[in-house]
C-alpha cells in the first residue's frame, strides 16, 4: 500500500487478497486487474458485502480463450455481473482491450474487457444531501 496522487493505492499479485484494511471506509474506486482470476474474486467481493463499500469500481474480464468459452460458462459470469447489478451497480462504461484483438469466425473479438460499474446507492445518497 503505498500513497500517490493524494490516492492510497494498494496492490497485490494475490488474486484472492482481503481488503479487510477499507471495510471499514468508503472506497470512491476499486480498480482490480487480477490478470484471469477476475470472476472467482468477483464472487469472492459479492460474497464478502465489501462492494456496498465502493462508490465506483472498474475491472478487466477475460474469456477463456479464442472461442472457447461455452455457453455454460458466459451464464455463469452474467450471473455473476447480475448479482452485482442487483447490489446497486450499473454499467457505466465498457470497450475492448484492442491489445487482445484476434478474428473469430470473420467478426473482430477481444480475450478481453474493461468495465466501469458505479454504485448508485451512493448517488441517491449525493442527490437527498443538495
Amino acid at each position: 500500500m503505498f500513497r500517490r496522487y493524494g490516492m492510497t493505492l494498494f496492490r497485490s499479485r494475490d488474486p484472492h487478497v482481503r481488503i479487510t484494511v477499507y471495510m471499514q471506509k468508503v472506497i470512491d474506486y476499486l480498480k482490480m486487474d487480477v490478470e484471469g482470476h477476475e470472476w472467482a474474486v468477483l464472487k469472492s467481493l459479492l460474497k464478502s458485502g465489501i462492494l456496498a463499500r465502493v462508490k465506483q469500481f472498474g475491472f478487466e474480464v477475460h474469456n477463456l480463450s479464442k472461442g472457447s468459452t461455452t455457453a455454460r460458462q458466459f451464464f455463469e459470469r452474467w450471473q455473476i455481473l447480475r448479482r452485482l447489478e442487483l447490489q446497486g451497480f450499473q454499467r457505466w462504461y465498457w470497450h475492448f482491450n484492442f491489445y487482445g484483438t484476434y478474428s473469430y469466425q470473420g467478426r473482430m473479438r477481444s480475450c478481453c474487457y474493461e468495465l466501469v460499474y458505479i454504485n448508485v446507492n451512493f448517488m441517491s445518497k449525493t442527490l437527498s444531501r443538495n
